[in-house]
């Protein structure tokens, strides 16, 4: 019966062989395709170390979310007299439950996705993830925000949680995470940290698709949910009205599987309209929309494989870091899977009025991207010859990495792959001035211009004086950290501590 619990996903709501979660865009509930056993491990290699970028788990809808049903709460009771009461006479009482203290939290089904990822993946990979916890041996990053952070310890629970080895009641192991103020964030909120791009995504160019095909879908919606309600002239349903029904419709889901209220104003069509407009917005703002939408991520992508460099090359400050997990939001997931080249549509084939097959046929969906608590899983293995090969998984299943010549990828091909990265020059592409800073708890490797560089031996003798001095001054801590004076923003040296 656990072993049941333990592989069991959110439970999605389906009409026949139509599934509404599947139209929900970067608002669906967790699932995966994985099937235990399908992907078996490489011959004559070993897993040498892991990396997680993971969104946070389902939530409540957020203070704008909030704020929209608020307004539409106010009009209804105004208007409350109007509604068609035989059919949907719940209206006339409905007020909006997400209240202040709710907005933006997590769901308990959005602890329980991570929790169970977490146990999926210790039975997957029992050699690196079945052992007892320390802090140098596992790093855990999560952004600031609450659900973020929730959203780590829940998998840090589903890992450390009822062990026979754990330090408290009930066997439980605390562990340590590590988050950065959200405007020194640029690992994991570079969205927020980028002037150009947060320039970009107000602007006619980033939003116009969406927009327009905001304006057309709500105006026909808006027509058919006028009838339903029996408004006639008393109340004309507004186009944006429709998108906070909408709304109203996908937080019934997520929280309680419920389509008999808000989503029965829609339509099969409707949905599925609404779930591919929400796609837009987020591939003109979060993906290929703008090549400055992924590049940003850079300097995640910069550590991800510099960590990896790292245990290839048996750094001293990596030698005893088995994984590193990072928990993070849509605004990471999605660019982060852009920069990897995953999911790219044909030029021009997101556009508000893509024809029905189009859509149907798109390979961008947000439903399968960045569902709630999407994930990527990077896996490093140490094969037969001393070579070395990476494998990347994708909410649990492995994927083709562009350019790889097999799911199981040569690390150094993999490598290559991103050499435009390896000299990521965030300050440039975001248009700010180079800044100087400390960043204690960095992960990757020495290199000049970047992590895949060596350096050279007058350089590595300058910079572990100027460390030494450093250290003296800053004895209270327990390692000594360095940052490139040309890329203030890339790691250089990791103390996992």
């Amino acid at each position: 019966m656990f072993l049941l619990l333990l592989l069991s996903l959110s439970v999605r709501f389906a009409v026949g062989s139509w599934n509404i979660s599947d139209h929900l865009s970067t608002k669906t509930p967790y699932s995966t395709e994985y099937v235990p056993g399908s992907d078996p491990e490489p011959q004559d290699c070993s897993v040498l170390s892991m990396q997680i970028v993971a969104r946070h788990g389902s939530r409540y809808p957020n203070d704008g979310n909030a704020a929209e049903l608020d307004e539409l709460q106010a009009y209804i009771h105004s208007h409350e007299q109007y509604l068609n009461v035989t059919q949907f006479g719940w209206l006339v009482n409905w007020t909006n439950p997400y209240t202040a203290d709710l907005t933006g939290n997590l769901l308990k089904s959005g602890e329980l996705e991570h929790f169970h990822l977490a146990r999926r993946l210790m039975m997957r990979f029992p050699s690196l993830l079945n052992v007892s916890y320390a802090p140098k041996r596992f790093i855990v990053q999560t952004t600031i925000v609450p659900r973020a952070a929730r959203s780590g310890n829940s998998f840090g629970f589903g890992l450390w949680g009822g062990r026979p080895d754990g330090d408290l009641d009930d066997s439980y192991t605390p562990f340590w995470t590590y988050s950065y103020a959200e405007h020194e964030d640029y690992t994991l909120r570079f969205n927020r940290n980028c002037p150009a791009y947060v320039e970009f995504k107000d602007t006619d160019a980033a939003n116009v698709q969406y927009r327009t095909f905001l304006e057309h879908w709500g105006n026909l919606t808006a027509k058919k949910i006028t009838q339903k309600l029996a408004l006639g002239n008393s109340w004309s349903v507004s186009s944006d009205q429709v998108h906070t029904m909408y709304l109203a419709c996908v937080f019934d889901v997520v929280l309680r599987n419920d389509v008999s209220r808000w989503c029965a104003l829609f339509d099969q069509e409707d949905i599925e309209a609404a779930g591919y407009g929400e796609d837009l917005d987020s591939y003109w703002t979060k993906s290929y929309g703008n090549k400055l939408n992924y590049d940003i991520s850079c300097l995640l992508l910069d550590e991800i494989i510099g960590i990896m460099y790292g245990k290839i090359s048996d750094a001293a400050p990596l030698k005893l870091q088995f994984a590193k997990f990072r928990f993070a939001h849509a605004e990471t997931i999605i660019p982060l899977a852009s920069i990897l080249g995953l999911y790219r549509p044909p030029a021009d084939s997101m556009r508000w009025n893509a024809s029905q097959e189009e859509r149907d046929a798109r390979v961008w969906k947000g439903s399968q991207i960045s569902p709630f608590a999407g994930n990527f899983v990077f896996i490093l293995y140490k094969c037969d010859q001393n070579s070395y090969k990476v494998k990347v998984l994708h909410n649990e299943v492995p994927v083709l990495i562009p350019g790889c010549p097999s799911i199981i990828c040569p690390f150094e091909t993999f490598k290559s792959l991103f050499s435009e990265y390896a000299q990521c020059n965030w300050n440039q592409m975001c248009g700010i001035q180079a800044l100087s800073c400390l960043d204690p708890d960095n992960e990757t490797i020495p290199g000049t211009n970047g992590f895949w560089q060596v350096l050279s031996l007058g350089e590595f003798v300058g910079i572990l004086l100027g460390s030494f001095l450093l250290g003296i001054f800053l004895a209270v801590m327990p390692a000594l950290y360095f940052f490139n004076a040309n890329q203030p923003y890339q790691r250089l040296v990791a103390i996992n501590e």
